[in-house]
């Protein structure tokens, strides 16, 4: 990307003040020995490819930084990769100039949880990347605060900015960090991350391995400025030549806790157990579910002849349950 483009694109990110209270990382991990020639990569210690975010204009980038973060902590614990919303967290910590600090992120996640991206989406009704002013506004009802905290996460670790080999020891360990960086426009055309000639904004960003290769150290992230940018989305910091404590922020990592279990509503059970309705039909997502004993089994993408038998039997004898209500109900793997 040319220094035009760059300057077109939201950053965000601001330094955190210092606070007593934060819970250091180091009080739990013990001695710390980092093996960098095998390094450690989250994408392939799970198997699975992340997907580059793009937050256009707005300044939401620690808001995306952190649900990538949750993202692959939900993934460790279910097996199943989610889509978690940025916006849910940046409507929640943004300044009134607009970005963010990168604790006020990690605070609420850990105080009220995250929401699916399919809940409150963060991107316009087209797919199209956000603006400020979309990701501002105030859309976190009662009732989304209370699903929310199915993804709370049990409490954040601070890191600190020179201490490479804990950010290491998070990756491996925690499966990644969240910090910022100071950047400046020509530093950041391609994905390896220069030292800026002269601070003009502040950037935040996901960690996601660490390794060395012919050119040093390094530390791997995922951005949140679309796949056109630096590898496919990817940049890198070369841990010796960018001067790490100078300009890179305060790290954090996450500890997580297992997701909340909401106990389905009686009502929902006694519908589950009556033989006559077998099918379940989600009217706010178009979803179908068959009853399996005491659980639902949800159906994936029927066939067009399919999906019009199973209308057939929801006109029949099925139920039409509102997305709350099918959300409670116990599902088995399919």
């Amino acid at each position: 990307m040319s220094e035009n483009q760059i300057i077109k694109l939201g950053k965000g990110a601001f330094r955190d003040r210092p606070d007593a209270r934060d819970y250091p990382l180091r009080d739990v991990c013990g001695a710390v020995l980092i093996d960098w020639d095998t390094g450690y990569d989250v994408e392939k210690a799970l198997g699975v490819n992340l997907k580059v975010e793009h937050q256009n204009g707005s300044l939401s980038c620690v808001a995306q930084a952190w649900t990538k973060y949750t993202e692959v902590l939900d993934l460790v614990e279910t097996g199943r990769m989610p889509d978690h919303s940025a916006k849910s967290i940046y409507e929640q910590i943004y300044l009134p100039e607009g970005g963010a600090y990168l604790r006020d992120g990690a605070q609420a996640i850990v105080k009220g949880g995250v929401a699916l991206e399919s809940w409150i989406p963060s991107y316009d009704s087209n797919g199209n990347p956000p603006l400020e002013e979309f990701m501002r506004k105030q859309t976190i009802t009662p009732e989304l605060r209370k699903k929310m905290k199915v993804y709370q996460a049990k409490e954040y670790r601070s890191i600190g900015s020179a201490d490479v080999d804990l950010i290491a020891w998070a990756i491996q360990n925690s499966y990644g960090a969240v910090t910022a960086a100071d950047g400046d426009n020509a530093g950041w055309v391609d994905g390896i991350i220069k030292n800026p000639v002269k601070r003009e904004w502040g950037h935040a960003f996901y960690f996601t391995a660490f390794g060395k290769d012919g050119h040093g150290r390094f530390l791997k992230f995922i951005n949140s400025w679309g796949t056109k940018w630096g590898f496919n989305g990817w940049g890198i910091i070369y841990v010796d030549e960018f001067n790490i404590s100078q300009h890179l922020y305060g790290a954090w990592t996450l500890i997580d806790k297992p997701n909340v279990q909401v106990l389905p509503d009686p009502k929902l059970m006694a519908l589950l157990n009556k033989k006559k309705n077998k099918i379940f039909f989600n009217a706010e997502t178009g979803n179908f579910g068959l009853s399996v004993g005491d659980q639902l089994l949800e159906l994936k993408e029927p066939t067009r002849a399919g999906l019009m038998a199973l209308m057939a039997m929801v006109r029949d004898s099925g139920v039409t349950l509102k997305n709350e209500d099918w959300l409670k109900l116990p599902k088995k793997p399919f």
